[in-house]
């Protein structure tokens, strides 16, 4: 029954460890313990695996993009990210994809690769705007503005963070808000 699957999974050992070494490498990473984290999450992920808790390895895989990219290994953090992506598929969540796919753009963007930035961004915005995520929506919307903004695109830069903006006015996301206004503001400058 689906009852019995879940508490199997609930009740799994490497399940219940990969979940806890999963928190324990989001702590060391937000504690800047970067060679820590990167250890506890592959431990994660070895048994998110073993566990065949695909879930857990698709949050593990997009953290350790996170970390990647955060220190510059940018391959790195593709590779964990194509990985994220995949697990999510399987799952069928596409919002979560979407916003792996707003970090993928902005690694593409951090190595100075302009037009896979905003390919990343676009499969993003797709994903967000077909499944009526607005918060993912408004990050994939200032993200990708910022991506117009620093290849000279102003007028898509300009549209993308007043969408965003006004998404976010509308939603109360006021975090998202700051960032979209701040790249709107950019863009003005120019």
């Amino acid at each position: 029954s689906a009852a019995t699957k879940v508490a199997a999974r609930v009740m799994n050992p490497s399940a219940v460890r990969a979940r806890s070494l999963y928190v324990c490498g989001l702590a060391e990473h937000r504690l800047r313990r970067t060679d820590d984290a990167i250890m506890s999450l592959e431990e994660a992920a070895r048994c998110s695996i073993a566990a065949g808790d695909d879930r857990n390895l698709a949050s593990i895989h997009e953290l350790l993009g996170r970390i990647h990219g955060s220190t510059g290994q940018l391959a790195e953090a593709l590779h964990h990210y194509a990985m994220s992506l995949v697990e999510w598929a399987i799952r069928g969540d596409r919002v979560a994809m979407s916003t792996v796919l707003v970090r993928v753009g902005r690694v593409h963007w951090q190595a100075g690769r302009s037009t896979d930035a905003v390919a990343a961004f676009d499969r993003a915005l797709d994903l967000a705007r077909a499944e009526g995520a607005s918060y993912a929506l408004a990050c994939a919307l200032n993200s990708r503005g910022e991506a117009h903004c620093s290849a000279g695109r102003l007028k898509q830069a300009e549209a993308d963070q007043r969408e965003a903006i006004a998404l976010c006015q509308h939603e109360g996301f006021s975090y998202v808000e700051f960032f979209s206004r701040a790249g709107l503001a950019l863009c003005l400058a120019r």
